[in-house]
């Protein structure tokens, strides 16, 4: 009988070191968990929500916090603003959940997997460490900030269309040119408090060179005479702000003039202000994304926002 008692209580001592302990974290009640999470950082509640599925039930709405999300044109105004500073709380985010699979990049603010970065990449700090050496972040209009990765897809869809072609960056159409070249076109919108409203209609193209192309035009309509002058700077491309080229505001006021200080940038740029129509400004800008190989080249990088200790290196970027 003692023989046959000792054999159960080893038995259930096994047993129970296979299963798993509850947290007991869980065992709070959830005003007491709802207390400590009020006195967390944005970063500690995110982490805490990630931790399981019953916390993630609780506080996962957190992960969608405006501090959170990619920092695109419209939010941070300017395209050559560094914004992988260890002060922002979407980067300390990232910079806490990197493991062994996983490495944050400076340049696409983004994490990878690890096996992505170019081999001698990941022995730098991390907010210095780019994926690979062209990497960087594309401004196409207020809506759309394409990585290297994002353009991938993007040239995919252009050569072999997936309909419809809804991608992450927002909807695109799928269409045929005059020559029967397909592109993807793209038409957003957005206002400021400072007196005008934006219009960017888009359209991305391969050349036959084999280079990305990106032809917009951006509409701007004041919502007064004047109103540019102390509007908000809006940007087409990294190089320059629109605004300030409006006749009459520090502008080049010889279109010709202004196609002549564009020939040395890596795009092309054509201002036909709209005459007689002081209320409405219109810019067509073309840029040059780079050849279609991955994973990208000089005419990419040069399109794209510097972030962090590269723009220290560049002292003629605008």
């Amino acid at each position: 009988m003692s023989r046959s008692r000792n054999t159960l209580l080893r038995l259930l001592h096994s047993f129970g070191k296979k299963v798993p302990k509850y947290p007991a974290i869980l065992c709070l009640d959830e005003r007491i968990l709802q207390k400590i999470y009020q006195h967390l950082s944005l970063v500690d509640q995110v982490c805490l929500s990630l931790s399981c599925k019953e916390l993630y039930g609780l506080f996962g709405t957190i992960v969608k916090h405006k501090d959170l999300e990619f920092p695109r044109l419209l939010r941070i105004r300017n395209p050559i603003l560094c914004v992988n500073s260890q002060d922002v709380p979407r980067n300390q985010l990232f910079l806490r959940l990197e493991n062994r699979r996983w490495a944050y990049c400076a340049r696409c603010l983004k994490l990878h997997p690890r096996k992505e970065f170019t081999r001698h990449f990941p022995r730098k700090s991390p907010l210095e460490r780019p994926c690979t050496y062209y990497s960087g972040i594309a401004d196409l209009c207020p809506c759309i900030s394409l990585t290297i990765r994002g353009r991938e897809q993007l040239i995919k869809i252009i050569k072999q269309p997936a309909k419809p072609a809804k991608t992450r960056y927002g909807p695109f159409v799928y269409d045929f040119d005059d020559r029967g070249q397909p592109g993807l076109g793209h038409v957003c919108e957005f206002s400021t408090r400072s007196g005008y409203v934006v219009r960017v209609a888009l359209v991305l193209v391969i050349t036959e060179t084999g280079q990305l192309c990106a032809a917009a035009r951006h509409t701007i309509r004041f919502s007064f005479p004047g109103a540019h002058f102390t509007a908000e700077p809006t940007f087409a491309c990294p190089h320059e702000e629109l605004l300030h080229l409006v006749p009459g505001n520090q502008a080049v006021e010889n279109p010709h003039m202004y196609q002549a200080l564009m020939a040395s940038k890596p795009h092309r740029d054509i201002l036909p202000f709209v005459p007689g129509r002081l209320n409405l400004a219109a810019f067509w800008v073309v840029r040059n994304l780079g050849s279609c190989k991955w994973p990208a080249d000089c005419p990419w990088i040069d399109q794209c926002r510097l972030t962090g200790i590269f723009f220290k290196h560049y002292d003629t970027y605008w």
